[in-house]
């Protein structure tokens, strides 16, 4: 039951009862600070998923400042609320998100209210009248200052309503095993295009670009993404979330941060899930889809903005999407790797899990069918089911073709009775 306080003739919640209360004992403190009666007002507000930002950016103006800080009084709360806030991915630092700060310089005292919540983030200013011009310039300058010092530019980070940063991960571009042509088509037309704006804006090209990746699961197009972000430096990376990019309001907010951020990516997986054609699945995927095709090619303009999308599933997606240059501008599809694709995939995953050259060799010949992923499963396998035919002197395990067919059939299922995977048609090597 809802708890209630009377007030007059008027029932009114008690959290919102405590905040009037808590509002007004702050405002008779606040009174107290200031020599007269009559006040100046002007407001900082950023986006809701800049809340943090703007709890850095206050302090840190500040401190830069030269501003004496007299007092702290909650404003939601009893006392301030602070809360550990990550300004790298290495640093966090505990900031008040929710308070109000009495401060001074020289003769001049001004109380700041930050107000961190779900609508937005906001910084109300207040002083004595006459010193509007004073806190128009304190709002201008902690604006630029949050604009200018963003420290989720250039950085890796997820967005799920809130930012946060990742650590890509030490998957090198090099590392990647594909066609030197589909490798050299990726890159230059994601990092590479972004590194290049100023000359291809020169000749007249958008400063915007779209790659969609397809191909069946395990082929490699996460591991692709996961290395453009390990080498995008000074790019800022941004990944989505499958569930809530299903909003309108996310997909605005996500290029909102991705054009504010530029040059950046925007990684969106499994696009499919979203991206269906209108014409087989009707209303059910045209709210998310309209949302996106906006984004992606509205009225906002993204300049230094690169999308990559992902899909195991690229005939189910709508033309809008696969067939409008500007959009995604590449469709690069992932192949199961060839053989000397697979030797170099074998060997790389057998530095730690030590395999004889025969039984890598064996292995690469009959796997023909195989993807990158579901070859690693095969070297684990392997490791995992031999471990007591190791060879202590040199570590190789002692393992024969018998050991290498019984591993690729757990792939793949005898008699139709599939370990994970999907059964796909073998097909010959020379093809």
């Amino acid at each position: 039951m809802l708890e209630a306080a009377l007030d007059g003739d008027d029932w009114q919640p008690m959290s919102k009862q405590l905040h009037l209360k808590r509002q007004k004992k702050n405002q008779t403190d606040i009174d107290q600070f200031f020599s007269e009666a009559h006040r100046c007002y002007a407001t900082v507000a950023l986006e809701n998923y800049y809340g943090d930002l703007l709890a850095w950016t206050v302090e840190t103006y500040l401190k830069r400042a030269g501003w004496d800080i007299y007092r702290k009084l909650g404003y939601r709360e009893d006392q301030p609320s602070y809360a550990n806030i990550q300004i790298s991915p290495e640093t966090t630092l505990n900031l008040m998100t929710n308070g109000q700060i009495l401060i001074s310089r020289n003769e001049t005292r001004l109380v700041l209210t930050l107000d961190g919540n779900c609508r937005g983030a906001t910084l109300q200013l207040e002083a004595e009248r006459g010193n509007q011009a004073l806190l128009d310039d304190f709002a201008v300058q902690v604006e630029a200052l949050a604009k200018k010092e963003n420290f989720y530019k250039g950085k890796c980070i997820s967005f799920g309503g809130v930012l946060r940063f990742l650590k890509p991960g030490s998957q090198s571009w090099d590392s990647i095993i594909l066609e030197e042509s589909v490798k050299d088509d990726i890159y230059l037309n994601s990092v590479q295009f972004l590194k290049q704006q100023d000359r291809l804006s020169r000749l007249g090209i958008s400063k915007k670009r779209g790659l969609l990746l397809a191909g069946e699961p395990g082929t490699g197009k996460t591991i692709v993404c996961k290395a453009l972000m390990s080498g995008a430096k000074d790019i800022t990376c941004i990944t989505t979330d499958c569930y809530q990019l299903r909003e309108a309001w996310y997909v605005d907010e996500l290029y909102e941060i991705a054009r504010e951020l530029s040059p950046s990516i925007v990684f969106i997986e499994d696009l499919d899930l979203i991206g269906k054609s209108r014409d087989e699945y009707g209303n059910e995927a045209a709210t998310p889809l309209s949302a996106l095709l906006a984004a992606l090619d509205g009225l906002e303009t993204n300049l230094g903005v690169v999308t990559i999308a992902t899909t195991n599933f690229l005939d189910s997606l709508d033309n809008a999407l696969i067939r409008r240059p500007s959009r995604f501008d590449r469709v690069i599809t992932l192949k199961r790797p060839d053989l000397s694709q697979r030797q170099e995939i074998i060997n790389r995953l057998c530095r730690k899990i030590r395999l004889s050259p025969d039984a890598r060799l064996y292995l690469a010949r009959h796997s023909e069918c195989y993807t990158p992923a579901q070859l690693q499963e095969v070297v684990f396998s392997l490791a995992i089911e031999c471990q007591t035919k190791s060879n202590t002197q040199n570590n190789l395990l002692q393992i024969g073709p018998a050991d290498i067919d019984k591993a690729l059939r757990h792939i793949y299922g005898i008699k139709n009775s599939h370990l994970g995977f999907i059964q796909a048609t073998r097909r010959k090597e020379n093809e």
